[in-house]
């Protein structure tokens, strides 16, 4: 009996230490491996017929850099120089450059430094995000008209590519009770294909709804940050629960949500990599 007894306690310990060791494993990639291993994600999307000018283009969109947080120039560097590999015909941003609570003046200044250099090398078009509507608004503002970024506040442009020209159109943040997307659905020409920029991803339903935009793009969830197996994320914020991550058809309307590049609350990304993602147009 006593054998037996040790045997089972032996087995128990040993189970016991896998699981321990499981987690340990695990909460070393979630703070130190996954929030700086920035995944390209390759994404084919099908045009309107009248946007046939711009098959085989790329288009890069990323979001959500949350600098004055967790994250660095540093890492925003590595991004910049991937990006550069990938050389993107256009480069589409999706707000929260800021982290709401975190050090403003730190997150200004590697703004202002990282906005130039992308400008410099690409053609870049913008929103903000909820965390971008503070008391430092007009000195984000400033930062973005010097840095040559198209930072579109219900605003729209023309951008022509491959001898055909298409809308950008970038509406504020749905939480910050700053969009304005049926305006925009309204104002923008009627005989030109139209992309839709905001920040909260479900607000998808009414873009698809107005039936003016073929494709919306997206941040503001991180994916979850953390997605467990079998579970999925964790927590997700408000507006980024009904569409989450990825390509979705949302009526005749395409919607991505990006992952994002930075992290709030917690410096942690667990089966949830940083994302680039890169629009491979057909």
């Amino acid at each position: 009996m006593s054998e037996k007894i040790s045997r089972r306690k032996a087995l128990q310990w040993l189970a016991g230490g896998l699981v321990s060791t499981l987690c340990v494993a695990s909460g070393l990639d979630a703070t130190l491996l996954e929030p700086y291993q920035v995944e390209i994600v390759p994404q084919p999307l099908a045009l309107p017929q009248e946007c046939c000018g711009w098959r085989g283009k790329r288009l890069a969109h990323i979001s959500d850099l949350h600098f004055g947080g967790y994250y660095t120039l540093e890492q925003a560097q590595v991004v910049l120089n991937r990006m550069r590999d990938l050389n993107p015909d256009v480069v589409m941003m999706t707000g929260d450059y800021l982290t709401r609570g975190g050090n403003i003046a730190q997150a200004l200044s590697d703004l202002h430094e990282f906005l130039p250099e992308l400008a410099k090398t690409f053609p870049v078009y913008a929103v903000r995000g909820n965390h971008d509507y503070g008391p430092e608004r007009q000195r984000l503002l400033d930062i973005f008209r010097q840095s040559g970024v198209h930072l579109l506040d219900n605003q729209w442009e023309t951008f022509s590519l491959g001898g055909e020209e298409l809308i950008i159109a970038g509406s504020g943040s749905l939480l910050a009770h700053w969009s304005g997307v049926r305006e925009l659905a309204e104002a923008i020409p009627a005989d030109k294909p139209a992309i839709l920029l905001i920040h909260e991803p479900d607000g998808a339903d009414y873009s698809a709804y107005l039936g003016r935009f073929f494709l919306q793009l997206s941040g503001h969830s991180h994916g979850g940050q953390v997605r467990l197996p079998l579970l999925g994320a964790l927590f997700l914020p408000e507006l980024g629960r009904r569409y989450p991550l990825g390509l979705y058809r949302v009526g005749e309307m395409w919607l991505y949500t990006n992952r994002g590049l930075g992290t709030t609350t917690l410096p942690v990304r667990f089966r949830c990599l940083p994302e680039i993602t890169l629009f491979e147009l057909t």
